[in-house]
């Protein structure tokens, strides 16, 4: 150094291969300053360089800080000094980036999982490459010493995105930093904005602070129509106040509108707005709190499972004043309640019918860390109410729906339902004693519902009278698994009687959310009728009408759905079923396939046909071919029915019966009967015939007799017939041989049944003949 009387100037640097402290640490750190002056002041320049350096969470590969500076000290110490200091090729390391991570939360599925996620991914670049300028000045006057932020401070991401602090005033620094005192005032503005990142800005009226004092900022926050993928949030005007004790305890308050839009499971949420009004304090912990117990709710849209609903308004209530909070381990807490929510909407579609969701309440409380936050719903008395049409509203009432959450990186939800019920005039009964298992969770980035070992209790519906019976007795749906994937549903399960718990069929279920058709299929591989299944545990219409069923059975039915029908069909296989009718003792190993056109109606289409066995109203037929129809309460049309009888064949003619009526009327036709084979199974006695005949009689079947009147046989042929028996004097001589003859006699008996032979009636033991019969030639 050289010195003169008036002036002087100075000279000096130092360097190292590498400088650390604690953690941070600097290589080929090289440091130069140059000076020159007078009596009473001087002025300089300094420059620091280095080839990286490495800290606070910072890795900046060329790093450097310099400026020029003035000074004096005629009326005490006085100094000038501008400093910029510049990160160049500037990123996070990996703990950096990690708490920037866990600062931004992540729920991809829910309304404001897109914005966070961009904002997220637009941070994370931004964080790989930035530059950083950080011009700062230093005054001294004697008494004090000040580092100011007068000029704007920018962080330049290659990516785009941009980080600018400036002063919010002219006239006032950004903040300023008393020394050695350490007090800090001023007026700052924060603004965000470009590559991806969301465009924000945070201006701060005041910013006060000194040691042993509190922290305090006020100032407004803006997030303007910020958006990604659908989803925004927009916050044009937040009031922010910012405290901060000595300890490091301290609270913001945030107050005024905010409006989110995004996308909830599979659905969204359309303009859900509130006028905030929070408070979120931290130190040992920190939670979140309204100042007042609740904030009221607007909500513009919501679509989810099928379902659109506009508009809506409730209350958010916080549980213990609190509506989320962690204490000092992370451990969380708080929750929210609503009371008597209520939305009001429509099917999605373009002819959605109105639809109303309503819950007497719904309550949340939280648990977990802040990494993997756990979230218990309850709904208790959730109801959805659909009108399919004018006259048919479609009605899912729940007792209590429960859901548990898990959020960590991704989301998972499981939960139970209890007591539900399901009402819809077009069904035949109603479905009661709902209960299951359900989760939710993302799969290949889309939320699939799963529903597990769900069952039901299905009743028909109650008759117009009580005359009349129910469709069906009580059935138990068991079993159950449903997924509802990219708007459909898809279900499968067990059919049983509730009373015994037999099964009798499965059936799975398929289900289009978005036009709200569908259509179920039930399986029934193998029914056995016998002593410990009857058709009349399934359906109590059956009772009386057929009686003692034995045998297997199988089917299939199908139900389809849209939002203005139901329609229903069937086919039954019968593989050898005997049973019983109430005018019929004994219809025996019966086949064949019945259509039904109507399930519920139970009815069919003509043409339906099945074998019989074995017919015995009292005289045993074989071998029979039937065609019918069934129509509804019960009513069959006879349209053909033959079957093999002496040597011939009984034919019964087309006619119009009602299953499980007191009596039954139809008319018999016989063709090609051989006569002695006819006497042999009428079981007459004392009377022989031969050859072929023909006729036709009505039959009357009651529940306790079957009678014949005013039938008529025709000899078809050359034929013999002769009374063996006791003669009477008035029948002498009429024993006929070689007979060609119609004859009309009454058959009148008890009931006749498989075991017992026909019991003639009035005052002779034979046939009495109406008509004389000729000589044949």
């Amino acid at each position: 150094m050289r010195s003169r009387r008036k002036s002087w100037r100075a000279q000096g640097g130092a360097g190292a291969a590498r400088a650390a402290y604690a953690e941070n640490t600097i290589s080929a750190p090289r440091f130069e300053i140059r000076a020159e002056g007078g009596e009473y002041e001087g002025r300089g320049d300094w420059r620091f360089e280095s080839g990286r350096f490495a800290g606070f969470s910072l890795i900046a590969e060329r790093p450097s800080a310099g400026g020029a500076f003035t000074f004096g000290w005629r009326d005490g110490f006085t100094a000038d000094a501008p400093v910029r200091v510049t990160l160049a090729r500037t990123q996070l390391d990996g703990r950096g980036r990690e708490r920037l991570h866990e600062i931004l939360p992540n729920l991809p599925q829910a309304p404001i999982g897109p914005t966070f996620a961009a904002a997220e991914n637009a941070a994370d670049r931004a964080a790989s490459r930035f530059d950083l300028a950080l011009p700062l000045r230093f005054t001294a006057n004697g008494q004090s010493s000040t580092l100011l932020l007068e000029n704007a401070a920018e962080a330049q991401a290659a990516s785009g995105a941009r980080l600018r602090l400036a002063p919010l005033r002219r006239d006032a620094p950004a903040f300023a930093l008393d020394l050695p005192s350490l007090a800090l005032r001023g007026a700052a503005a924060l603004e965000l904005s470009g590559g991806g990142a969301p465009r924000a800005s945070l201006l701060l009226d005041t910013i006060a602070w000194a040691p042993q004092a509190a922290f305090d900022a006020d100032g407004t926050l803006s997030l303007t129509d910020w958006r990604a993928d659908g989803a925004s949030i927009n916050a044009p005007e937040l009031g922010v106040s910012i405290t901060v004790n000595p300890e490091g305890e301290g609270q913001m308050d945030v107050r005024g509108p905010a409006v989110i839009t995004g996308p909830l499971g599979d659905g969204e949420v359309r303009d859900l707005s509130s006028n905030l009004d929070l408070g979120i304090r931290w130190g040992q912990g920190w939670a979140v709190a309204p100042a007042r117990q609740c904030l009221p709710i607007t909500l513009g849209g919501l679509d989810v499972a099928g379902l659109s609903f506009a508009g809506g308004r409730f209350a958010l209530c916080a549980q213990n004043n609190t509506l989320i909070s962690a204490d000092a381990r992370g451990n969380l807490g708080g929750g929210f309640q609503i009371e008597a929510l209520t939305l009001s909407g429509r099917m999605a579609g373009e002819d959605g019918q109105p639809a109303r969701l309503e819950t007497r309440r719904l309550t949340g409380n939280f648990s977990g860390v802040s990494s993997d936050i756990r979230l218990a719903v309850v709904a208790d008395a959730p109801t959805l109410t659909i009108d399919m049409s004018d006259e048919r509203a479609l009605s899912l009432v729940m007792a209590r729906l429960t859901a548990n959450a898990r959020i960590d990186r991704s989301w998972r939800v499981e939960g139970q339902f209890e007591r539900g019920g399901l009402a819809d005039p077009a069904l035949p009964g109603g479905v009661s004693a709902i209960a299951g298992r359900w989760s939710a969770a993302p799969e290949n980035d889309k939320p699939v519902i799963r529903v597990d070992a769900g069952e039901a209790l299905l009743e028909a519906n109650r008759p117009a009278s009580d005359e009349e019976r129910p469709l069906f007795n009580p059935m138990r749906l068991a079993g159950v698994s449903a997924v509802f994937r990219d708007g459909v549903i898809d279900a499968e399960g067990a059919v049983r009687l509730n009373a015994s718990g037999q099964q009798l069929a499965r059936f799975t279920a398929h289900h289009q959310v978005s036009d709200g058709g569908g259509e179920a299929r039930i399986h029934a591989d193998e029914i056995a009728f016998g002593q410990d299944l009857q058709p009349y545990d399934i359906s109590e219409l059956a009772r009386g009408v057929v009686d003692n069923v034995r045998g297997p059975a199988s089917g299939e039915a199908r139900v389809t759905w849209t939002r203005e029908t139901m329609q229903s069909d069937a086919r039954i296989a019968l593989d050898g079923v005997s049973l019983a009718s109430a005018t019929i003792p004994l219809i025996g190993d019966t086949r064949g396939e019945i259509y039904f056109d109507d399930l519920f109606k139970l009815t069919t289409p003509p043409g339906q046909e099945v074998s019989v066995g074995v017919l015995n109203p009292g005289v045993a037929v074989t071998n029979g071919r039937v065609r019918f129809q069934l129509r509804e309460a019960g009513v069959i049309a006879i349209e053909h029915a033959e079957f093999a009888f002496a040597g011939g064949v009984l034919a019964m003619r087309p006619e119009v019966i009602t299953l499980g009526a007191d009596e039954t009327n139809i008319e018999l036709t016989l063709r090609d009967v051989d006569a002695a084979s006819l006497i042999a199974q009428l079981n007459v006695p004392d009377l022989q015939a031969t050859g072929v005949i023909e006729g036709s009689f009505p039959l009357r079947l009651t529940r306790q007799s079957a009678i014949v009147t005013n039938g008529v046989l025709r000899a078809a042929g050359g034929g013999r017939i002769a009374y063996t028996g006791a003669r009477r004097p008035s029948h002498r001589g009429r024993h006929a041989r070689g007979l060609r003859c119609a004859a009309r006699f009454p058959l009148r008996g008890a009931r006749p049944h498989a075991q017992r032979r026909p019991q003639w009636r009035g005052g002779e033991r034979y046939p009495v003949f109406r008509r004389k019969c000729g000589r044949a030639d």
